[in-house]
């Protein structure tokens, strides 16, 4: 038998990013996908999150800009799933 547990969620639902510092897991929300105001670095220890020479944070801004674009559109009977690894399933 498999167990498979589904979590769905609406555009609207997608608020912002939050970033979790793997040194020293200090967490910091995001509500906007602006670069300018997304961090590249910790704000408690300083680790650095994202290359500023390098396309992942502008990647990341896109991406929030996209799913904004589709919170914009009001879609219905549109859900996003998230499947997500086995680090997360052994919290069943």
């Amino acid at each position: 038998m498999t167990l498979e547990k589904r979590c769905f969620i609406e555009f609207s639902d997608i608020t912002g990013v939050e970033l979790e510092c793997s040194r020293c897991h200090v967490k910091m929300m995001f509500p906007s996908f602006d670069l300018k105001h997304l961090a590249v670095q910790c704000q408690n220890c300083r680790e650095v999150f994202f290359d500023p020479k390098g396309q992942d944070l502008q990647m990341l801004a896109e991406l929030g800009n996209k799913l904004a674009d589709l919170r914009g559109r009001n879609l219905k009977g549109i859900r996003l799933q998230i499947e997500v690894g086995k680090q997360i399933e052994d919290l069943r």
